[in-house]
């Protein structure tokens, strides 16, 4: 069973959602199809192709998830990726580099630590990025819901347009 990407009509994103939800929201005339799976399904005497993000016609408050610090969720939120030169990392080569170093004030938290490989992490040692040299490929932020669901569920579940809503923020 595929899941939906459900955005408010802010398109800000709210959850994924199950196919039953996706075709009630679409049956009440509730939300937007925004993109599709190249798969089709049979609804009446039509063919559809599946939804795979929508988007409510209305606004709706969001709430909001809390994701406790560690390095755990660190390594998950960068997906093993060393965040100065892109290297895929295995389990047992990931190392948490401290962006602004803790000899210099840095603390452990979700916008100051980030997956690095043991070259940039030993580069960059206790200096500042722009002492060595160095620019994070993206800016480490809290991981919210969405990316804790984009970070349990296996490549082949994830549509490529979801990375727009998501904006890759991990």
């Amino acid at each position: 069973m595929r899941k939906i990407l459900l955005l408010n009509a802010t398109y800000e994103v709210l959850s994924f959602i199950s196919e039953n939800r996706a075709f009630k929201l679409l049956y009440k005339e509730k939300a937007d199809v925004v993109s599709t799976w190249n798969e089709s399904i049979k609804i009446g005497n039509e063919l559809h192709l599946f939804p795979a993000t929508l988007k409510l016609k209305k606004i709706i408050r969001r709430n909001y998830y809390y994701i406790n610090f560690s390095r755990h969720a660190i390594v998950k939120r960068d997906r093993q990726v060393c965040q100065y030169c892109l290297k895929k990392l295995p389990l047992a080569e990931v190392t948490i580099d401290h962006v602004i170093p803790r000899c210099k004030g840095g603390i452990s938290s979700f916008t100051n630590c980030v997956v690095s490989c043991f070259e940039c992490n030993s580069k960059k040692a206790d200096s500042y990025l722009h002492e060595v040299d160095m620019e994070l490929a993206i800016k480490p932020m809290h991981p919210s819901f969405d990316n804790k669901f984009y970070l349990s569920h296996p490549p082949k579940f994830w549509h490529e347009d979801w990375d727009i809503f998501l904006q890759k923020s991990m």
